[in-house]
């Protein structure tokens, strides 16, 4: 039915990642805690985007009939497009790059970051808050395995990105995707997006 309440625009909002196995959260009290780490800014140009959902079509016809018989879909496969834009952090680095060494740096000595001669996509769980107003819309993947999607231009004047791909894959038990949906976010969520916001 109508509900105006159900339309969703978005404002902002977060990507966590965690270990794959990870308990999902099944409610909106807090940000998710530990182990689940947020993996940085993310380019307002090409935030979250889930595609690969559209499933192509073939029509299977009869010799002697001109309209199909059957219909036979292909499998989909769902991805989360993105661009990071801290292209100096550890989680950056290791999503775009799959892997790799990373060393924290002293006073004197700059953080160091080894690229793998093998790249390897990183598989994680996934979960993107979305907020909108003071509703906060949080899609969850227990399963996904992250690559580099593209180019990492260095040009004068613009953000350095860092274009990823996560394929969404089929979980050892449970839903591929699980959304939970809160009217009202907490004040701690509230007060945490207004200090990112001021920062």
């Amino acid at each position: 039915m109508r509900n105006v309440e159900d339309v969703l625009v978005p404002s902002g909002g977060d990507v966590y990642q965690a270990p794959v196995g990870t308990v999902l959260p099944i409610d909106l009290t807090t940000p998710p805690a530990s182990p689940w780490e947020n993996i940085g800014f993310v380019s307002n140009d090409n935030p979250p985007t889930i595609t690969g959902l559209t499933r192509d079509v073939t029509d299977l016809f009869a010799w002697n009939i001109d309209t199909p018989l059957r219909t036979a879909l292909a499998p989909a496969a769902p991805v989360i497009n993105m661009e990071l834009l801290q292209p100096e952090s550890e989680d950056s680095f290791n999503l775009f790059f799959g892997g790799g060494t990373f060393t924290a740096g002293t006073a004197g000595s700059p953080d160091k970051y080894e690229a793998p001669a093998i790249s390897t996509p990183v598989e994680a769980a996934t979960i993107i808050d979305v907020v909108d107003g003071t509703k906060l819309y949080r899609l969850m993947f227990p399963r996904t395995q992250t690559r580099a999607n593209g180019d990492m231009p260095l040009g004068r004047g613009a953000f350095v990105v860092m274009p990823i791909a996560m394929s969404i894959l089929t979980p050892s038990s449970g839903p591929w995707l699980t959304v939970l949906v809160a009217a009202n976010p907490p004040a701690a969520f509230a007060a945490e997006q207004t200090d990112e916001a001021a920062a």
